[in-house]
């Protein structure tokens, strides 16, 4: 069973990496097309891939910890966070979404 564990953390290890790699490039890739002149409507465009490219970097992160969590090489990251911003994120996401499928 300890192989099989292994192997699936290896797996998983893997995997996060090469979802990491491309998506980081995205990230840079919006930043920087944030820097130039352009209509609200593009930077609001953008603004989107950033925000849920940092949601999936954030995933990804979580599926890199629960790998290290199955081999004893996890280290706990306490960190304080602002719960009202986070629920102010959540509103206006399900809002643009509603507004969407209008």
């Amino acid at each position: 069973m300890d192989q099989i564990n292994l192997t699936k953390t290896l797996f998983i290890a893997n995997l996060s990496h090469e979802l990491r790699t491309p998506l980081h490039a995205i990230l840079a890739a919006s930043s920087f097309a944030k820097s130039e002149d352009m209509s609200s409507d593009l930077r609001s465009f953008l603004n989107t891939i950033e925000s849920s490219g940092n949601i999936i970097k954030g995933l990804v992160g979580n599926i890199i910890d629960l790998a290290r969590v199955d081999t004893d090489m996890f280290e706990w990251n306490c960190q304080i966070f602002d719960v009202a911003s986070m629920v102010e994120e959540v509103k206006k996401r399900k809002k643009k979404k509603e507004k969407k499928e209008i």
